[in-house]
């Protein structure tokens, strides 16, 4: 008995060691196939980097690739919780062992201002560019922050970041009981001694004012910006600027219809840049025909005809292909000359455009205009070119119809395989066409964001704090306050719930004025298809920004990552930021994570290695305990049935 005991103890210890002891074998001959060393780096360890300089690094190391074909190396000063700043460029390596030297420059404010302390570690670093539910992203097996090879930031922040002088002045003006003149005057006072132009305007049945001022007044100083010039600010009628967007964004189009009506909307120019489009479409009809006839001339013989005909044949095919679009051209011009039609037709009746609706129904018909001309002329561009292209060519065929009949063969030869080169090339300039005009555009949508400076700087002298999210492809972003107001876009569709937020559609951002509780947004970037993305989001309180940006993101089309802010936290170059990942869309978040103010594709990377790692070897030991009780169990069995 005592000897089936020790047979059962050694086989249980035997079992639970290999299915721990695989994946840490796994681990260890990883890292010691793939593997980086410091060899040199100038300056050396130990130095001090004074503020407000650039330091030039050059850093030597020596590598180890052996689980890719190919991989990288990388260099940069860390703090050993990861915040990092990059000395220079990755440098690609392959499977083997060598040397790299890496070269770059440091800014040392921008590195102190980051990490928030004064001593820093060289970092070295290897790894390889792979995929992760399909973008290409960094892995790396080697992140090593070397503590015994630190460097030191001293000094102080250079002159351009230190308080104006006026500042310091002021606030000894104040300590004596001579407050500056500044303090004296509301901003509503100090537009009415600036203002050199008046313009009232009319949205929704109350009166506003296009205020032209005669400089660029800071808000949190309220002080003139040197240098600024004359500038325009969207006032109420006690002379502040308007807070509400919605109206500011009717001004807006009041102002932006009088300054096309100024510059750009001559009605009989327009008219005649589409009849020249016309007559290029004219030109085109008989193009065909004027060549058909040229051929019909030539002399036949020696297998002649057969090659004209092939000619021919490619000429109405590709003719063919481009009739739609002919027509399409066609239609546009009439479109885009009844659009012009119709926004000369409010300016006539409108010489003076102060009411927002009237603007509005003029910006309508104008843009729709522009768009039909601009797609027009696209089409017709792509078709001109091959029919000079080709005209040049009938021209020669005809021209050479004299020719000695051998010599004349061999030229339509080359002829038609020119001519079969062009019709290839001519297919591309379809897509491209058919591309371009695929999508009717929503006009509304350049509506909701008047490309006005009055329009940006009214929202920016109104609210002393604002939110703004900026995105790059292929996601959609979407803001959430506390109360489930949306703003942003939800399935292509523009949601503007929060008050006093916008969607900008053509830079892809979401603003939000006059926020309340700053920390109580959460910010979603759901994609809509496999690629990365970045983000950036920044927070202005009374004039002093704090920025969060990620970097290099990878999602896919059913991917939601959710990001939530403590804004106070990150100032201070902690992780206040925390991002949960919901990787196929079904509502629930798999995965956290926490970052400071700058998150990156090969953080995000590592953070999943990490949790896919202590999974993989949680997984290791769960099912190694299983097999050895079932191991247990079945010796046990057998034993009873022997006793039997």
């Amino acid at each position: 008995m005592k000897k089936g005991i020790k047979y059962l103890v050694v086989l249980f210890s035997a079992v639970f060691l290999l299915t721990v002891s695989i994946p840490a074998q796994s681990l260890i001959s990883q890292e010691q196939a793939d593997n980086i060393q410091l060899i040199s780096v100038t300056p050396p360890k130990g130095t001090i980097l004074q503020r407000g300089t650039e330091v030039p690094f050059e850093v030597t190391v020596a590598y180890n690739l052996v689980s890719k074909a190919t991989g990288f190396v990388g260099v940069e000063l860390a703090l050993p919780d990861g915040k990092s700043v990059e000395i220079g460029d990755e440098i690609e390596i392959r499977q083997g062992s060598g040397t790299a030297v890496i070269k770059g420059s440091v800014d040392v404010e921008h590195l102190y201002n980051w990490v928030k302390t004064d001593t820093v570690f060289l970092t070295i670093e290897i790894g390889y560019l792979g995929y992760l539910e399909g973008p290409r992203s960094a892995f790396l097996f080697i992140w090593e922050c070397m503590p015994e090879c630190p460097y030191y930031i001293e000094g102080e922040a250079p002159p351009e970041n230190q308080p104006p002088i006026n500042d310091v002045d002021e606030e000894q003006s104040i300590i004596e009981g001579e407050a500056p003149q500044e303090n004296n005057i509301t901003l509503a006072q100090l537009i009415q001694q600036k203002k050199i132009k008046k313009v009232p305007v009319t949205v929704d049945n109350q009166e506003y004012y296009i205020v032209t001022i005669n400089c660029r007044i800071d808000p949190k100083t309220l002080e003139c910006l040197p240098d600024s010039g004359p500038t325009k600010i969207y006032v109420d009628g006690e002379q502040n600027p308007v807070s509400d967007v919605w109206i500011a964004r009717k001004i807006g189009w009041v102002d932006w219809a009088r300054e096309i009506q100024k510059e750009d909307f001559n009605f009989q120019n327009l008219i005649s840049e589409i009849e020249e489009g016309r007559n290029k479409l004219v030109m085109f009809d008989g193009a065909y025909t004027m060549w058909e006839t040229g051929f019909k001339a030539i002399p036949t013989g020696f297998g002649i005809k057969s090659l004209i005909n092939m000619i021919l044949g490619v000429i109405t095919s590709d003719l063919n292909k481009m009739e739609t679009f002919r027509n399409q051209a066609e239609s546009y011009l009439n479109n885009a000359s009844s659009e012009y039609g119709q926004a000369e037709a409010v300016l006539r009746n409108n010489q003076d455009i102060t009411n927002s609706q009237i603007a509005y129904d003029f910006l309508k018909h104008y843009l729709w205009g522009n768009y039909y001309k601009s797609h027009v002329f696209i089409i017709i561009q792509n078709l001109y070119e091959y029919y000079v292209s080709v005209g040049s060519m009938v021209e020669d065929i005809i021209a050479k119809a004299g020719s000695s009949i051998p010599s004349y063969f061999g030229f339509l030869a080359k002829a038609f395989e020119q001519l079969e080169e062009l019709s290839k090339g001519l297919e591309f300039e379809l897509d491209y066409i058919r591309e371009s005009i695929s999508v009717l555009p929503d006009v509304s949508l350049r509506l909701l964001h008047p490309p006005t400076e009055g329009f940006c700087y009214t929202n920016e002298l109104a609210h002393s704090s604002l939110l703004k999210v900026t995105v790059k492809s292929p996601i959609e972003l979407r803001v959430y306050d506390s109360e489930d107001n949306i703003t942003g876009l939800v399935n292509r569709e523009i949601k503007e719930e929060i008050p006093n937020s916008i969607y900008d559609a053509e830079n892809k951002e979401v603003i939000i004025f006059s926020t309340e509780d700053i920390n109580s947004y959460c910010y979603e970037a759901v994609g809509t298809d496999t690629g990365t993305y970045g983000l950036e989001i920044t927070s202005v309180e009374n004039g002093e920004a704090t920025t969060f940006t990620t970097t290099n993101i990878p999602t896919t089309a059913s991917t939601i990552h959710q990001y939530i802010i403590n804004w106070g936290v990150l100032s201070q170059g902690e992780k206040g930021a925390t991002l949960q990942i919901d990787s196929d869309g079904d509502g629930t978040f798999e995965k956290t994570f926490t970052a400071d103010s700058e998150f990156k594709y090969n953080k995000f990377v590592f953070f999943l290695q990490k949790e896919t790692a202590g999974l993989s070897l949680w997984i290791w030991i769960a099912g190694g305990a299983g097999i050895t009780l079932i191991l247990v169990i079945s010796y046990i069995l057998t034993k009873r049935r022997l006793v039997r």
